[in-house]
């Protein structure tokens, strides 16, 4: 059974919480800070119950098209499953939520679900009732295991990556991290002024992140762990938690920072400090082939992480009038 209504914060959390592949993504507080970025987005949750209870939610992006019976609904790393929830409870979760929003709806469905990229899985899409968008990528990562001792997580490091971080813990270089409006203004400063050097466009925006951070309640706000060379500041990264999994979100290091191998140090002392906090997996927040720069790919595979691959986009075609111009409007980049 579907239902879909308007989850409250601590609601949503906590259904995320039950879920077992989430996503950044599918966290209120993410659907939240980005409608209020202007546009016509709206988020809408929708939950699958069976008989021992939640099976899989999903979080969408519905832009609703003027005059026409329909819009976009877009679901991104969508449904989350219950972690025991086998091929047929996937298959008719999918099913329904493709109902909802193409069937009754009658929106256009973009969905990049959060399934691992097998045979198996693409053929649970089709079957429940998507086609696959072929030009889409698909997402990409390295998770990194954070219940295994710290001893091993060092050992699996790359001799070059390992080599960088020696250097850096001899130079004595200091790491201040936590969730107060003072490191996290600060590494705003110097997420700005890195996407001011580097003159393209970032789909996680300032302003994303500081509309985020507004919305998350105290215990959940996003870390900031920033590195110093004694007073000397060589810049920051930006941790964000969902579940049991934590992701490596942004990370803004300086020219000085950068000759002093900060973004080794730092990013080591993020594995050590989400390990001791509870967490257990931690994502290191995209690694696409093809589409992450090479550089920022080297270093990511360099802690020897575990890769997963997750399913491309799939559609469904709802009212066939505004599909079609949906789709339109998506090519145009205007929705």
């Amino acid at each position: 059974k579907l239902e879909a209504r308007d989850f409250k914060q601590d609601e949503w959390a906590e259904v995320v919480s039950a879920m077992d592949e989430t996503s950044l993504v599918q966290t209120w507080e993410f659907a939240q800070a980005k409608a209020s970025g202007g546009g016509k987005l709206s988020p809408e949750c929708v939950v699958v119950h069976d008989d021992e209870g939640l099976v899989a939610a999903a979080q969408a992006m519905v832009v609703e098209v003027p005059f026409l019976r329909g819009g976009l609904a877009w679901l991104n790393q969508a449904p989350m499953l219950r972690p025991d929830a086998g091929a047929n409870a996937t298959v008719r979760s999918l099913s329904l939520i493709r109902e909802h929003w193409a069937g009754e709806k009658g929106y256009y469905m973009r969905i990049a679900p959060a399934l691992a990229d097998t045979g198996e899985n693409r053929s649970l899409m089709l079957k429940a009732g998507y086609s696959p968008v072929s030009a889409a990528p698909s997402w990409a990562s390295t998770e990194l295991d954070l219940t295994v001792p710290v001893e091993q997580l060092r050992a699996r490091l790359k001799q070059k990556w390992r080599n960088c971080l020696n250097q850096s813990e001899r130079l004595g270089l200091t790491c201040r991290s936590g969730a107060g409006e003072e490191l996290f203004d600060e590494l705003i400063g110097d997420y700005e002024e890195m996407l001011r050097a580097k003159t393209y466009r970032a789909s996680v925006t300032p302003a994303l992140l500081s509309e985020m951070q507004g919305l998350l309640p105290p215990g959940r706000k996003m870390q900031v762990f920033a590195a110093r060379n004694a007073e000397e500041r060589l810049g920051s990264v930006l941790i964000a938690t969902f579940g049991r999994t934590c992701i490596y979100l942004v990370g803004a290091i300086n020219d000085r920072g950068r000759k002093l191998n900060a973004s080794y140090y730092l990013l080591w002392q993020t594995v050590l400090r989400m390990k001791e906090l509870g967490f257990e997996r931690f994502d290191l927040g995209g690694l696409v082939p093809g589409v992450t720069p090479r550089g920022i790919a080297h270093f990511k595979e360099g802690l020897s992480g575990q890769p997963y691959a997750r399913l491309g986009a799939y559609e469904v075609k709802g009212s066939a009038l505004a599909s079609a111009v949906v789709r339109l409007l998506m090519r145009a980049k205007k929705v």
